[in-house]
């Protein structure tokens, strides 16, 4: 059983993925960046590092018990390996 867990490997090296990712999402680092995502272009919106991710889709409206996908990454012969799951963050925005 492999309680939710994905492991993919992509046949680019790490500062490849990195890069692809990092065009492919709008960057969010806090909560309020988080709000504000609301307004950008791109479909997915988290963040990536050398190392790591977390990322989810974009929602028109509030949903504190939204899914991410994190995943960690690592070199690997043939290209990077990531280790993800999806879990569900929960947020508590109070007004």
């Amino acid at each position: 059983m492999n309680s939710g867990r994905i492991n993919l490997l992509a046949p680019f090296g790490q500062s490849e993925c990195v890069s692809r990712l990092t065009a492919a999402i709008d960057a969010e680092q806090s909560l309020l960046s988080s709000i504000a995502a609301l307004r950008g272009s791109k479909p997915v919106v988290g963040w990536v590092t050398e190392s790591s991710m977390r990322l989810r889709k974009r929602i028109g409206y509030g949903n504190s018990f939204q899914s991410y996908l994190t995943a960690t990454m690592r070199p690997e012969a043939g290209g990077t390996r990531f280790q993800a799951r999806l879990q569900c963050i929960l947020w508590f925005v109070r007004q």
